[in-house]
């Protein structure tokens, strides 16, 4: 048995429609919803699966709706359910909407390593390797630190690259200017970059490289919206 905490976004009672997908069109119409009804796919028990596209960025998003169309709502991570199979079914749709997803997100990202290459830090694996991990950071994230500590690790079996953002605020945007600032070629030197200004206890300099702000808003553009963000190369 799992938990289910279903949120409800809205209900409409909707006549004249053709089909539940038409029905949910009309419904985010009717509310101003900048978004276009991509498809509905049923899961069981009279509910369907819809991924919705923003009308001006494109992003896409999973909610759910009854299989009339007349009730679209998003679901929380809480369920109950003895359907074994339905629940099987409803982790499996989510999952891969959300692999979809991320692949998207990855490929643009991964197209903005190369984009900004002079800002990007490298470190080559303790092994000849053709796999590489590519890392966003921000280095005011305390999870982007835990990351960070893992670079030997990672060095073991794969090469390295880190862009790193200013996400978190003025103090993310002066730490980020201050490593692209005095980054160089030198891996040793960049680990020593690094390591001095993540310290949670070392104070940037006062600098704004403007590089930081554009690379920080391409990425948002690119679909990561939270940090460490990680791809892993095949």
């Amino acid at each position: 048995m799992r938990i289910f905490f279903v949120t409800m976004i809205c209900v409409c009672s909707l006549l004249g429609a053709d089909n539940p997908k038409q029905k949910l069109q009309t419904l985010l119409d009717s509310k101003q919803i900048p978004a276009k009804v991509l498809s509905t796919q049923e899961v069981g028990h009279n509910l369907l699966a819809v991924v919705l596209e923003h009308n001006q960025n494109g992003e896409q998003i999973m909610l759910f709706s009854s299989s009339d169309g007349e009730v679209l709502f998003n679901v929380g991570e809480l369920m109950w359910s003895e359907d074994n199979a339905f629940l099987t079914k409803f982790d499996r749709i989510q999952t891969e909407f959300t692999n979809a997803q991320k692949a998207k997100v990855d490929t643009k990202a991964i197209k903005l390593f190369d984009t900004y290459k002079d800002q990007v830090i490298t470190f080559k694996a303790k092994k000849p390797t053709q796999k590489t991990i590519y890392i966003i950071s921000d280095p005011m994230c305390p999870y982007c630190l835990k990351e960070f500590e893992k670079l030997s690790s990672r060095l073991e079996s794969s090469n390295v690259a880190m862009l790193v953002v200013g996400f978190l605020g003025e103090n993310s945007i002066k730490k980020a200017s201050e490593i692209f600032d005095k980054k160089t070629n030198d891996e040793s030197k960049n680990l020593a970059l690094l390591t001095t200004i993540y310290d949670r206890e070392y104070k940037p300099k006062d600098l704004q490289n403007q590089k930081v702000l554009e690379i920080s808003k391409a990425v948002a553009q690119a679909g990561v919206h939270s940090v460490p963000y990680i791809i892993e190369s095949k």
